[in-house]
């Protein structure tokens, strides 16, 4: 269905591993997930949580069955013993994620960061550039992928629906005023996965804002993120 050009349109873009992306690139290049990824020991970042070091992220990897993100490092090397472990560097992934942020001005000048792993572009107006939205996303997730990102994107009507599909459902594009009944099912699916028990209130609020969210006017895009959704629990 072709959308109106003055109708609000928000895309969300989710690094789903972004700190062992980056590292990934340092090692074997910007263009590694192109190519078979060498073999070495799988990567997983840790830190210093609740006086233990735990793991805060992994790599996608068959030798990490049973390894999971909040796992205390040495409970995860007695699963595998072999794990290329670094420690994580907060400051770097916030450059990285500001570089892309940069980088995906090309789709709109409206591009405001979103937590630690993701970014917000309005791109009311910007879809017929690319062949429609599902034009600019395959463009867009294609030349991510290709700079060694790992990625989910979604649009839909509200930063808040297209954050919770991004995170929560595959690669998708709403209709207009179809994102009620898209989320009503994920958010209880979210609130139900493991490691997400203790985001469900502030899930549950975000959700319930995005009424009060797709009636506000589009102005101060960044700021208005920054204040309402750019935060993510610790």
């Amino acid at each position: 269905m072709p959308h109106s050009t003055t109708h609000q349109r928000i895309l969300h873009c989710h690094f789903t591993h972004l700190s062992t992306d980056r590292l990934a690139r340092q090692r074997w290049g910007k263009s590694w997930r192109l190519k078979e990824r060498p073999d070495a020991p799988p990567i997983v970042v840790v830190d210093l949580i609740k006086n233990a070091m735990r793991l805060v992220a992994m790599e996608v990897d068959e030798r990490l069955a049973g390894v999971h993100v909040e796992q205390s490092l040495s409970d995860a090397r007695a699963i595998n013993p072999n794990l290329d472990c670094f420690h994580y560097d907060i400051q770097a992934d916030k450059k990285l994620l500001k570089r892309i942020a940069r980088w995906c001005e090309r789709y709109t000048p409206l591009v405001a960061l979103s937590g630690k792993d993701g970014l917000f572009l309005d791109i009311t107006g910007c879809g017929h550039l690319f062949g429609g939205e599902q034009g600019m996303v395959e463009d867009m997730a294609k030349r991510l992928r290709a700079q060694g990102f790992g990625v989910k994107l979604a649009i839909s009507d509200t930063a808040g629906a297209a954050w919770a599909l991004a995170r929560y459902g595959n690669m998708m594009i709403a209709d207009p005023n179809s994102h009620k009944s898209l989320l009503e099912p994920m958010s209880l699916l979210a609130m139900k996965t493991g490691s997400l028990m203790k985001k469900a209130t502030w899930l549950t609020d975000m959700l319930q804002s995005m009424n009060c969210q797709s009636r506000k006017k589009r102005e101060n895009f960044a700021g208005r993120l920054a204040a309402a959704l750019t935060t993510t629990p610790g």
